[in-house]
């Protein structure tokens, strides 16, 4: 079984309630990665990277897309 292709889903996650960080910040929204692993057999490998701060979601995002080549036709 080989890995066909690499997805991922940015995901917001609300806090409620908000938590409270130090300097009189206030964070309302956390996030994850949904990474998604397509087989050309039918499974599908699902895992996630998740961060306290939405505001890296995006750059995690491309981190991991970058990784697509790299892992895209392996055995499984």
């Amino acid at each position: 079984m080989k890995i066909t292709h690499l997805r991922t889903l940015p995901v917001g996650i609300p806090m409620e309630p908000p938590v409270g960080l130090g300097g009189g910040n206030v964070l309302s929204v956390s996030g994850c990665v949904l990474v998604l692993l397509d087989t050309d057999e039918g499974p599908v490998g699902e895992g996630l990277v998740f961060s306290i701060n939405a505001r890296h979601i995006k750059v995690i995002d491309a981190l991991i897309r970058e990784l697509a080549p790299l892992v895209e036709g392996l055995d499984v």
